[in-house]
Order: structure tokens, then C-alpha cells, then sequence
């Protein structure tokens, strides 16, 4: 049922879903709300002051076009190799040098337990595109050592963060609570997008 909650976010209007996804993850992880009730999805989107949301019905959430939303990026993430959540997907134009020598312009990380290395490449693209010019990166892991580098990114380039998550994962609820840390860190240049996805029929298919 949580998949109520997942299609709620792709009603919400782009700039409302950052806030609505923490609301979401505060009720279930923290305030043990059940996030599978439509009255209390309905009510908490009108708290948030959704455009619409004072009018909505409960079957808004069986809308068919958001069923289809939430089905595409869960078969999006399956065909982009996601084994669960959360999974992160960096991109940029300008690409990077990897740890293996190779040039790319797109990695993905899975699990809240490789973030540093998310952090790692977001520093590689901006150190000019290799990880030996990373400053500091052994401060990154463990972090009681010191406190991580800033991500040196600039303004001439955008680094796109897409993350996956459903809310019945423990681990993405853990890797969202680092996103706003990354995201100050990383400065304007970085854009992180949400994208809820269907775990259940990820680990099905």
C-alpha cells in the first residue's frame, strides 16, 4: 500500500515533492503514521499547501496516469540495473574520469552504504573530471576521521543526482536524511531529483 504515498509525489507539483517526500519519511520513520491511508496522504498534502490538494478525492490516488508515472520509473530503474533502494544516478554532460581510467558521463550507486563513493565522484566531476584530483577524498570514509571535502563543482557545468527510493526502505530513508548535506555541500551547480519507484515490483521482476 505504501505505493499510495509514491503515487501522491508524482501529483505534486516538481517544486512541492522535495518537501513532500521529507513530510512523508518524517510521518512513517519518525511519527509512525500510516502512510498507506488516503485520508491521511490527502490531509497531509493539503498542509503542505498542494495546489488542488483542499479539493482532492481519495481516488485521485488511483488516477491512472499517476499509476502509469510511478510503473514507468520503476521499469526505468529495473531497466538501469537497480537491485533496491536507495539508488542514485549522477549525470553530467562534461563527463569524468572513474577510478578505473574510464571516461563517462553517467555512474549509479546503490544502497545508502556507498554514498561516500557518490561523494567521491561528485567531487571527481568537480576537480576538472579525475579522482586523483579530488582533495582530501581518504576524509571522506570513515567520517569520524575528519569532516568531509566541499564538492568543488562550478557554475559552467550541471550535475544531475537522481534519487530512487520507496518508502518502505529503512536504507532510503537513511540516504535521504544525507541528500540536503549533499546538496549544500555541492552548491547551486548540483540538481537533485526525486524519483519514486515501486521496490515491491523492482524485486519481483
Amino acid at each position: 500500500m505504501y505505493h499510495l504515498a509514491l503515487r501522491l509525489i508524482y501529483y505534486a507539483p516538481n517544486n512541492y515533492r522535495p518537501a513532500l517526500t521529507h513530510a512523508l519519511f518524517r510521518a512513517y520513520w519518525v511519527e509512525n503514521k500510516d502512510i498507506t491511508d488516503p485520508s491521511f496522504l490527502l490531509s497531509l498534502a493539503k498542509s503542505l499547501g498542494i495546489p488542488g490538494a483542499d479539493t482532492l478525492q481519495p481516488s485521485i490516488l488511483a488516477d491512472p496516469s499517476l499509476q502509469s508515472l510511478l510503473r514507468t520509473a520503476t521499469t526505468e530503474a529495473v531497466d538501469r540495473g537497480a537491485p533496491g533502494v536507495p539508488f542514485f544516478y549522477v549525470s553530467c554532460e562534461e563527463g569524468w574520469t572513474r577510478s578505473d581510467g574510464k571516461k563517462t558521463n553517467s555512474e549509479t550507486f546503490w544502497g545508502q552504504d556507498r554514498m561516500p563513493f557518490l561523494e567521491a565522484t561528485l567531487n571527481a566531476v568537480g576537480a576538472g573530471g579525475k579522482y586523483q584530483d579530488v582533495p582530501a577524498l581518504s576524509g571522506l570514509l570513515p567520517r569520524c576521521v575528519r569532516s568531509p571535502p566541499v564538492i568543488d563543482t562550478t557554475a559552467e557545468k550541471t550535475v544531475r543526482l537522481e534519487y530512487w527510493y520507496d518508502f518502505s526502505s529503512p536504507w532510503a530513508y537513511i540516504g535521504w536524511t544525507q541528500l540536503e548535506r549533499i546538496k549544500r555541500e555541492a552548491g547551486s551547480s548540483l540538481e537533485v531529483v526525486m524519483v519514486p519507484m515501486l521496490l515491491g515490483a523492482l524485486f519481483k521482476t
